[in-house]
């Protein structure tokens, strides 16, 4: 088992295969068969209070 403990973390998904992105991987090199699992821990992970409102109207940065 592999344990992480962290304040936050964004952006993982579970996948099949390996990816070029920067996602969490886990494997044994003596035994590729064998199967475990990664706990994430995520404390104080109260995301809501930094949510911040964006502004709705678009701007086109190309032809100003």
């Amino acid at each position: 088992m592999i344990q992480i403990t962290t304040q936050g973390i964004f952006g993982i998904e579970e996948r099949n295969n390996f990816t070029t992105l920067s996602d969490i991987t886990a494997f044994s090199q003596q035994n590729p068969q064998l199967n475990g699992k990664i706990v994430i821990n995520i404390q104080n992970a109260q995301i809501s209070n930094n949510l911040v409102h964006l502004p709705t109207n678009i701007v086109d940065a190309l032809n100003g």
